[in-house]
């Protein structure tokens, strides 16, 4: 057997001629034996956008475009450890990813009482954000600016400070699918039940922020502010052909 040095950068070009390679994941196999995700891409276009189908090939090429060999100066033995992808599909560096915001986010959270929120919409928007991916992100925007408006409006009435803004803390994740992974988008939330009372016009050169404890939240009346928020936002984002269906889901009655 051979030995070769410490840090030997290979490519997937000449990674045959190791006695060792990184064996395929089982959603590497899944996607590539009999060309299954060639066969996808070419017969059936229409159900893949660039941004899926990017994802996708790169955690395909996870560990398999190249890598780094490891050599044991006692006993010789070799190692080979592929270069990752950084795809969140992929099983491997999707988990790590997750792993790592986990960590952030579990050392930013504030030490307050949380709740759980699901953010929903009008099943018939689903299509049009489908089409329309930019709509996501304002899907998200969306979420943080219904939930300091809510809290905000609900401070407001009980201490009448007009000039004053509650800043909740928030996490969200986007799911777009359901669980029969049709293409369903809503938001999971994890709210601070209640928020800062700061200065509106500059949140951060308040002296003495004070914390208002929210803990009831009206949902008859809120799921109104959440749709009306929500499709002030999308209808400034789309051609003015979508107006017409906008504002007749405005006009019915949000389930």
């Amino acid at each position: 057997m051979h030995v070769w040095n410490m840090q030997e950068s290979i490519t997937s070009k000449n990674i045959s001629n190791y006695p060792f390679s990184k064996e395929k994941s089982k959603l590497q196999k899944i996607f590539l034996d009999n060309h299954n995700w060639t066969f996808l891409k070419t017969l059936h276009p229409e159900l893949l956008n660039e941004d899926v189908a990017e994802i996708v090939d790169k955690a395909l090429s996870c560990g398999l475009n190249g890598g780094i060999t490891y050599c044991c100066p006692s006993c010789g033995n070799l190692e080979y450890i592929g270069f990752g992808c950084n795809s969140k599909f992929c099983t491997r560096c999707g988990k790590r990813l997750i792993d790592t915001w986990s960590e952030k986010v579990a050392k930013s959270v504030l030490k307050a009482e949380h709740r759980h929120w699901i953010l929903t919409m009008d099943s018939r928007l689903w299509p049009i954000i489908d089409e329309h991916r930019h709509l996501l992100d304002i899907l998200f925007n969306s979420g943080y600016e219904f939930m300091q408006t809510m809290m905000t409006d609900i401070t407001r009435n009980k201490i009448r400070i007009p000039n004053k803004i509650v800043v909740p803390g928030m996490v969200s994740a986007l799911h777009t699918c359901g669980k029969g992974l049709a293409f369903k988008p809503h938001l999971h939330s994890v709210v601070t039940e209640g928020g800062l009372f700061v200065n509106h016009r500059n949140p951060k050169k308040t002296n003495t922020p004070r914390w208002i404890k929210l803990s009831y939240f009206h949902f008859d009346t809120y799921r109104i502010l959440w749709k009306d928020i929500l499709l002030d936002n999308f209808s400034s984002a789309l051609p003015f052909t979508y107006f017409p269906l906008i504002e007749q889901i405005r006009k019915e009655v949000f389930v």
